[in-house]
């Protein structure tokens, strides 16, 4: 049993680095302070490199520390760049009356229930004649109507309306948009009618992003071709591209109950079975070390390629990090823990945007392969199946009952219900779309052959129309999920201590693990008592 830090050594430098974005974000120290931080643990390194070989042995602590207090200013710094105090060229400087914005769409307009929504960068103002460069991104809704039907991604627009802040959500029990937002690096939103806009063309410099929309709308189009059923041609979608806005949210809905919506929500199960099946397709080039390096190169990049397509989410942009650390690992003859493959993407994921740290997608997709790498083998060999197909069975369940350890917590604090039945729908929906994604990439291999096209276009469709009949009656069972969990951030602190000390008592059967996890146990059945009879 080695300790987990000795297999993810880069999860000490994780936790220094988290510790200084949660400071940054919720007391927001100034500049100045943040300099003492830094030079405090310089004055540690120093120091600790100063002292002779006798002193540094009783005294190795000192550079630790220098480098976590150096690694805790970092996490501060990340999020000091992504505030709207510290920039001093964002376009909201510039708010004065008879100004010009120039507009530059970063993402075709989204049809919603009254407008059009889309995301667009303000690159410069006009002011007096003058134009000043400034930076900034903002959400504009455009009034329903033809004019809005031509906008594309990289389309040019003046606009003379003055962008306003999005406001907080006056109901604490709804979603927080204002603070997604601004997790985003978005702080404001425009409506915009068809007489507040000029419309000054398409940029026309290379973006690789204009490509993977074009790409994107080409591979709808062959799903749809192919597919007639609406309903199950928007699963294929979500299941191939990541594009969901076609999804019915009843549908959703019903995965979300069942446990299975990462079915249908683009992660890092997607991108390990592409992964997989781009070794086997390209298993021929492992005969030389120059032919393996080429293999290695393509399937990155085809794997980066595929995550850019999908939207570029926390758990495929997690995977696709880790993938890549084993390939180069392989090319080097190094082979590395997964744990520590998992801390490292983690880390530098959250250096390059600091506030993935509060995105659901994000906890997640670490939290479900933490869990699978801690929980899986135990949970497997609790039991010993000799018959081939049934230890099949059985190590599809101990996945599954694994994934879940270390996300239901999280499930229920974020979306407040528990889902009764993940095991028999995983235990279906997983292989099923698995099947899907495989003949969904078939079909675009095929594409050009209308007959072969037909005929594995049914193929997806029957296996969908299984799978969301399958979710449909598990849903239909009234204790299929217990709604209406709100527990609070210290039950689920503390539910994560009980699962520890429970799963150490099993390992390693120390009594004081075991009193640990009651304890725990105890003290979250009387926060729950509590909150019982003050409601």
């Amino acid at each position: 049993m080695i300790p987990f830090w000795k297999k993810a050594p880069f999860f000490r430098l994780l936790l220094p680095l988290i510790a200084g974005i949660v400071a940054e974000y919720y007391v927001q120290p100034s500049i100045q302070a943040i300099m003492i931080w830094v030079l405090l643990g310089l004055a540690f390194w120093v120091i600790f490199h100063k002292l002779s070989s006798f002193h540094k042995f009783y005294h190795s602590y000192a550079s630790g520390i220098g480098i976590h207090i150096g690694l805790f200013s970092l996490g501060m710094a990340c999020v000091m760049c992504h505030e709207l105090r510290f920039n001093g060229q964002h376009f909201s400087r510039y708010f004065q009356a008879k100004t010009i914005y120039c507009i530059r769409i970063e993402e075709p307009p989204v049809e919603k229930t009254k407008s059009y929504r889309s995301i667009a960068t303000i690159s410069h103002v006009i002011q007096q004649g003058s134009k000043i460069p400034v930076n900034g991104r903002c959400y504009f809704y455009f009034q329903k109507g033809e004019k809005v039907k031509t906008l594309q991604y990289a389309s040019l627009l003046y606009v003379h309306k003055i962008p306003q802040p999005i406001p907080p959500s006056s109901d604490t029990a709804s979603f927080d948009f204002n603070t997604y937002a601004a997790r985003q690096g978005i702080y404001h939103q425009l409506y915009l009618k068809d007489n507040d806009y000029i419309m000054k063309g398409v940029d026309t410099s290379f973006s690789i992003y204009e490509y993977l929309f074009r790409v994107r709308s080409h591979l709808i189009s062959i799903i749809h071709q192919y597919i007639s059923n609406p309903q199950y041609a928007a699963v294929a979608i979500a299941l191939l591209t990541g594009y969901r806005l076609e999804l019915d949210r009843n549908l959703t809905q019903m995965y979300q109950s069942t446990g299975t919506i990462h079915v249908i929500a683009i992660s890092g199960m997607h991108l390990a079975l592409i992964y997989v099946l781009l070794q086997f397709i390209f298993r021929f080039l492992e005969k030389s070390r120059k032919a393996n390096f080429l293999k290695e190169l393509v399937i990155l990049i085809l794997l980066w390629l595929f995550s850019l397509l999908t939207g570029g989410g926390a758990s495929v942009i997690r995977a696709v990090i880790m993938f890549s650390f084993i390939s180069v690992g392989k090319l080097i003859d190094k082979k590395g823990s997964v744990e520590n493959a998992l801390a490292v993407s983690a880390f530098f994921m959250l250096c390059y945007r600091p506030y993935l740290l509060w995105d659901i997608g994000f906890q997640l997709s670490y939290a479900a392969v933490l869990s699978l790498v801690i929980f899986m083998q135990p949970i497997y060999e609790m039991i010993r199946v000799q018959n081939p197909l049934l230890d099949m069975f059985w190590k599809m369940n101990a996945v599954t009952l694994s994934a879940q350890i270390l996300t239901l917590p999280l499930c229920i604090y974020h979306f407040h219900q528990l889902p009764v039945l993940f095991l028999p729908a995983n235990l279906l929906a997983i292989p099923l779309s698995t099947l899907a994604l495989y003949g969904l990439l078939l079909l675009m291999v095929f594409s050009f052959f209308n007959q072969a096209s037909f005929y594995i276009g049914n193929i997806v469709e029957w296996l969908i129309q299984i799978m969301n009949a399958f979710m449909e009656y598990l849903a239909g069972f009234r204790f299929s999920v217990i709604d209406g969990c709100s527990p609070d951030l210290s039950e689920i602190i503390l539910l994560y201590i009980m699962i520890y000390f429970l799963f150490s008592f099993y390992r390693k059967k120390e009594k004081y693990n075991l009193f640990g996890g009651m304890l725990t146990f105890f003290i979250l059945g009387l926060l729950q008592t509590f909150q019982f009879f003050s409601r």
